[in-house]
């Protein structure tokens, strides 16, 4: 049993008498009702804007508002211990390590407001965008580490530690990793300029700079796939793709326009000729789209070779999918017809 006389209990009540100082209380309760009022405050900040990025006008900042109740949290926790410090009897030792911790609280809020707000960024993208889709895991993984780097060394510089020779060593690693990425890398900076310019689009019908033709049906990282009439698929690295002329046969409203080529001999009369080829598209065009199109077929001549003369007849289809069909149905019309019209070939 413990005595209360003065070598008992009164003696240990003197030595704890300090640490229950009256200021530490004063502290106790700064910190307590500055986390208290301000987290009521910021969940009614939280709401009204939370109901203000629901107008129409304003729905793009939804992201915003979500990036920022994590990082106010962590602000409101740190400034409230630091409010607390300056009211407690702390030694400078202790001062100094409350300064680092309000450091590190605002470097790691900074850094939850980024990674937030550009990981919901990179998920509504992922949505729009089929090749941010495929490569979402790598690319929100690379932002993530980049955010987390630079936040580390903020954080490092502010508490008096020097980057420089860090920073020198990341250089040398990143260069031979640059080196030995570089045409993955190119490849991958091609793929972003494909999507943010839009040149071509999944289901587009073009013609290669090396003269094939086919459908746009994968558009990738490092590369796009082509899948051609004879069902061949061709692959072909973005920066190769970017750097080259392609021939995009979609329509601004989104027909295709289907060429096909033609040569006759030059005692033939050009005018019967183009009127000939004309109605054998407009056949084909009726017969490949009975609701009626919306272009007329073109019959253009461009260019004499010795004793040809070369033209090309253009029709409309709704889809690339009817690019076959109609190339080979209007040969087979127009070969017919110009038997019938006495229209030479060469042999």
């Amino acid at each position: 049993m413990f005595a209360l006389d003065a070598h008992g209990l009164f003696p240990l009540w003197s030595l704890l008498s300090p640490a229950l100082d009256s200021r530490w209380a004063n502290a106790a309760a700064v910190l307590a009702g500055w986390i208290i009022i301000l987290l009521g405050l910021k969940r009614v900040l939280l709401t009204l804007l939370g109901r203000a990025v629901q107008r129409p006008h304003l729905q793009h900042l939804a992201p915003l508002v979500d990036a920022i109740a994590p990082a106010l949290t962590i602000t409101i926790v740190v400034s409230g211990i630091e409010a607390a410090a300056q009211t407690a009897p702390l030694s400078q030792a202790w001062r100094a390590d409350v300064a680092i911790i309000l450091t590190g609280g605002v470097v790691l809020a900074l850094v939850i407001f980024a990674d937030t707000f550009s990981q919901v960024w990179l998920r509504g993208s992922a949505a729009r965008y089929p090749l941010f889709a495929e490569g979402y895991g790598i690319v929100t993984g690379a932002v993530r580490g980049v955010i987390i780097a630079l936040g580390l060394l903020m954080f490092l510089e502010s508490v008096g530690i020097s980057i420089g020779p860090l920073l020198a060593s990341l250089g040398i690693g990143s260069l031979v990793i640059a080196l030995a990425l570089q045409e993955t890398v190119k490849n991958m900076f091609s793929g972003f300029f494909l999507i943010v310019d839009k040149p071509l689009e999944v289901g587009d019908y073009v013609k290669l700079q090396s003269g094939q033709e086919g459908q746009l049906f994968k558009l990738g990282w490092r590369s796009s796939k082509f899948r051609m009439l004879t069902s061949e698929v061709v692959v072909v690295p973005n920066s190769q793709l970017i750097d080259s002329i392609v021939t995009n046969y979609r329509a601004p409203d989104g027909d295709v326009a289907i060429p096909i080529d033609l040569a006759v001999l030059n005692s033939n009369n050009a005018v019967h000729v183009e009127r000939v080829a004309r109605e054998v598209a407009r056949e084909v065009a009726a017969w490949v789209t009975p609701d009626g199109s919306r272009y007329e077929p073109e019959v253009l001549f461009h260019g004499i070779s010795g004793n040809l003369i070369n033209l090309t007849v253009l029709i409309h289809a709704r889809s690339s999918e009817s690019i076959g069909i109609v190339r080979s149905e209007f040969i087979k019309r127009a070969l017919a017809r110009f038997a019938r019209e006495e229209i030479k070939l060469p042999s």
